[in-house]
Order: structure tokens, then sequence, then C-alpha cells
């Protein structure tokens, strides 16, 4: 009984753990896409670098020291769907056809919100 108590205590943390690391990726997605559309950066013409997003990862004293940034964890889920693309010098833009129609609205309020 001491084990079935155990194994189900380590089942349940590990399904806290991969809830709470999918939340905060999710979050971190549409932190990216805001990004991207505050930067205006939705063309190949208006790429920007990781350095100009602030999306650079995160230096080793860093992540001992702070929070760990799920930018960097939505930024390669958008790269590997093809959502984020790179152009030859390596910058960045949204490819804005790709998002869902409901996010891809809120984008665009939060870029007229912006100017």
């Amino acid at each position: 009984m001491e084990t079935f108590r155990v194994l189900f205590i380590a089942i349940v943390a590990f399904g806290l753990a991969l809830y709470i690391r999918t939340y905060f990726t999710k979050k971190g997605v549409l932190a990216v896409i805001e990004l991207f559309y505050r930067l205006n950066a939705l063309t190949a013409k208006n790429a920007r670098t990781r350095e100009e997003l602030g999306l650079m990862p995160q230096r080793l004293s860093e992540r001992l020291m702070k929070r760990r940034d799920y930018r960097q964890a939505a930024l390669h889920v958008l790269l590997h769907r093809g959502i984020i693309a790179v152009t030859e010098e390596g910058k960045l833009f949204l490819v804005e056809g790709l998002l869902d129609p409901s996010i891809r609205d809120s984008g665009r309020k939060v870029r007229s919100a912006g100017k």
C-alpha cells in the first residue's frame, strides 16, 4: 500500500510539472507574438534580430539567479512550426497567415494601441 501511495504522488507531481511547463510556454508564446506585433516585425523587410527583440538566451549567471524565461521555449516552438521565419541575415519575423485568427486579431489590437 505504501508503494502505491509513493507511485501515485510521483505520477501527480510529474503531471503537475508538465502542466506548469505547458502553461508558462503558452504564456511565452503569446508574449513573443505580442512582441513581434509591437515592433512591427511582420515581414522580411521589417525583420528584427534576437537582440532587437530582447530574446537572447539567458547567461548561466542569469539562469541561476532569475526565473526561467519561457520566451526561449516559445520562440523555439514558433520557429519549429514556421510561424516565425528567419531571413538570410538571421533576422526574425512573424508569418501572420499561420496564426490562429483570434491571436492575429488580438495582435493587431496590440499594434494599433502602440501607435
